[in-house]
């Protein structure tokens, strides 16, 4: 008789090739026959599609039959399964990146879940790279996390705001199990990691030349887009994430007020807009939206009022052929529009609590640094002039 029952288990992940089977082999010692024998565990292995869920159960289950095996009545020919107790190991990175992406599709665009995604994973990956793959979202450290900042920095070229950007979502993405789920994390490796400085560029507004050439351009090429372009000048939205989300019941024509609601406002509550007579003007008559359907929205499939809204950046490519032709600056963009009213608003002398009605800024502060961002002199002060005495 051996001194040991068992030797050699070893876990075959077939490369790392989740299309194969994997499976756990090792030997046993058969009285029957007096040598070791090679016997192979699968159970529901191969029931797991990513490699880092396969290679969390192999885990589990080699530190199972671990157990088992130093059992004097353990018959490897017998069908047998793990306690739930192997299984309370924690929660892995890949687990908790799956299930945080799935409940957050709910209530975000898909482009800020895909953002979210490919940063959260690319985190992942050079976590296996640094021979951490499949380990449990506790086990991650702030060393970790400012590893990965650091060297992919260096190696992908990213401008201190990327770097930001990353720094940020992950940090969003460890408070979320910190704050909303219990038992997964107690506290967050990204905490105490500072942002790193970002040379602002400030918003740009249209010249008056470049106002005039882009209206006239898209009036005569694109008239689409130039009513596109009007409603962001006088309704003040973010182009892909406000006003393609604007439907006709969004307007109360009689008290003049335009809401904008909290699932797509910047801030997130709903905010309401004065409608001027300009801005009536082209509700009514332009874009006639009270002769559609409430539920319609007035940028809608198709460059048309419809049940579904036009597809995100749709206008963006558009305005984008025109910047070429007429060549614009660089920084010029839809956003623009918004930019440019509210200078316009500023320097026609209307009072900067209505300004703020209409750029839903929150306070008269933010309102003020945004349009001196702009270059807009607030008010002319009068000369100091001190008493002779």
């Amino acid at each position: 008789m051996p001194k040991t029952l068992w030797k050699k288990i070893e876990l075959y992940d077939a490369g790392g090739d989740v299309s194969k089977d994997w499976y756990i082999s090792y030997y046993f010692f058969v009285k029957s026959s007096g040598t070791y024998e090679r016997f192979k565990l699968i159970q529901d292995l191969n029931s797991f599609k990513s490699k880092t869920a396969r290679y969390k159960r192999a885990r589990i289950m080699k530190k199972g039959l671990v157990k088992l095996l130093g059992q004097l009545q353990f018959d490897p020919t017998q069908e047998f399964h793990f306690k739930e107790s192997f299984e309370m190991t924690g929660y892995t990175l890949n687990y908790c990146i799956e299930q945080y992406i799935n409940e957050k599709s709910v209530s975000l665009e898909d482009n800020t879940i895909r953002k979210y995604s490919e940063r959260i994973k690319l985190f992942e990956s050079w976590l296996f790279s640094q021979q951490k793959g499949g380990c449990y979202i506790h086990e991650i450290t702030k060393t970790d996390v400012t590893n990965f900042l650091i060297e992919n920095q260096k190696v992908n070229e990213w401008s201190n705001k990327t770097r930001n950007h990353y720094l940020t979502d992950i940090r969003t993405f460890f408070n979320y199990f910190v704050n909303e789920k219990e038992g997964y994390l107690e506290k967050n490796p990204a905490n105490g990691i500072r942002k790193l400085k970002v040379v602002k560029k400030g918003n740009r507004p249209f010249t008056p030349e470049d106002f005039r050439r882009i209206l006239a351009e898209a009036k005569e090429s694109d008239p689409q887009l130039y009513l596109f372009q009007k409603f962001l000048y006088y309704a003040c939205c973010r182009p892909d994430t406000e006003a393609r989300f604007m439907q006709c019941r969004h307007f109360n024509l009689e008290t003049r007020t335009m809401m904008v609601p909290g699932e797509i406002s910047k801030n997130d509550y709903t905010q309401y807009v004065p409608i001027d007579d300009e801005f009536y003007k082209l509700l009514v008559n332009e874009l006639c939206i009270s002769d559609l359907p409430g539920e319609y929205y007035i940028f809608g499939k198709g460059f048309r009022p419809g049940s579904e809204p036009i597809h995100r950046q749709a206008y963006s490519k558009r305005f984008l052929e025109i910047k070429k032709r007429i060549t614009l600056h660089p920084d010029n963009t839809l956003y623009c529009f918004k930019h440019t009213r509210a200078c316009h608003l500023a320097e026609d002398g209307t009072p900067l609590y209505r300004i703020k009605e209409i750029t839903r800024h929150k306070t008269l502060a933010a309102l003020m640094d945004y349009l001196k961002d702009m270059g807009v002199t607030l008010e002319k002060k009068a000369p100091i002039k001190s008493r002779a005495i």
